[in-house]
């Protein structure tokens, strides 16, 4: 029987026994991967995008599903303020995360510490 994962504002639950899959747990590695990286972003034109690499994503390979990028210590609304930002596995542990700005006006995320939740599809 396969299981469904369910994402959710502060953790992944699996429904078959309720349990909050976090780094760590029995499941990182075998369904999730999650990702730490330093990224300093440089101001994002309107109708354009900023692509940042994560290359160290140990963990990660084609096939593996970006769900989700967060910014630690600092709240997304704060940081992305209007941006559009999507990630992409693009090869074994690398990462692309790209910055998209449609707001009217340039943009500029700064240097923060981004959490980057992969599902493991390979």
């Amino acid at each position: 029987m396969a299981t469904t994962i369910s994402v959710f504002a502060r953790g992944v639950r699996n429904p078959d026994s309720d349990t909050l899959l976090r780094s760590g747990s029995y499941y990182k590695g075998d369904i999730l991967e999650f990702v730490t990286a330093a990224i300093d972003v440089a101001s994002v034109a309107d109708a354009a995008s900023v692509t940042s690499v994560v290359s160290d994503a140990t963990g990660v390979a084609i096939g593996d599903v970006c769900i989700g990028v967060a910014p630690l210590g600092a709240a997304a609304d704060e940081v992305f303020d209007g941006l559009t930002v999507t990630g992409m596995v693009v090869d074994t542990a690398k990462i692309n995360i790209v910055f998209q700005n449609d707001t009217g006006g340039a943009l500029d995320p700064g240097s923060q510490t981004y959490r980057i939740l992969v599902l493991k599809c390979a």
